[in-house]
């Protein structure tokens, strides 16, 4: 997919079929060095994007990674009202009064393609197979980049807590980007012991 399709998918909010997951990584992390293990219990999941759609899809499934692993997540939607989202004092205020104590983020950073070259086939193989004259060669392809900003506040400091950066190589459409970046996205909240159950946190 190209990049500049990809990007004006993101905006406009065109959903394309899923058709094969995506390679998607955290290229890199940041941690507050002074964040207890487990801090964030009851967090909302926030998108930041042009189109209420992928705000609301996204927002509901990195809410639903979460709650997978038993920790308590809301989509911001679900708690924000459309005339505060907008005002970022006023939705903060809200967010604390419901009683959360952080919000997870995620923001689209941009998407890049480039040209990449592998050995051909006929390279590999060599001569030896006996289809004629061995020339060698490299097969070109494009290959699209797709990095989204995700960060963890915590409340009522307001505090970055953590950030990450992650990174998706050729995601086939934007169901499978969301898919494979929420889902990166939980993992790596939990693996650094940003977030943590209620009865994890307790026990700590």
């Amino acid at each position: 997919m190209r990049a500049s399709h990809l990007i004006s998918l993101l905006f406009v909010g065109f959903m394309l079929p899923t058709a094969c997951a995506t390679s998607t990584e955290i290229e890199q992390s940041w941690r507050a060095p002074t964040l207890p293990h487990g801090q964030l219990t009851n967090v909302v999941t926030f998108v930041e994007s042009k189109s209420p759609s992928i705000r609301r899809g996204t927002e509901d499934q990195l809410a639903a990674r979460l709650q997978r692993d038993g920790i308590r997540a809301v989509p911001a939607y679900a708690v924000i009202p459309d005339d505060q989202a907008n005002d970022r004092d006023k939705a903060i205020a809200t967010i604390r009064a419901a009683g959360f104590d952080g919000v997870v983020s995620m923001r689209f950073l941009g998407a890049d393609q480039k040209l990449v070259s592998y050995p051909s086939l006929y390279d590999y193989w060599g001569p030896g197979w006996g289809y004629g004259y061995y020339y060698g060669g490299y097969d070109v392809y494009p290959e699209t980049i797709v990095r989204i900003s995700i960060s963890a506040y915590a409340l009522p400091s307001n505090a970055l807590v953590w950030s990450a950066v992650s990174k998706s190589t050729d995601p086939d459409s934007l169901n499978d980007l969301i898919d494979s970046t929420t889902k990166v996205a939980a993992r790596a909240l939990q693996k650094e012991q940003v977030i943590a159950s209620p009865t994890l946190s307790a026990q700590r």
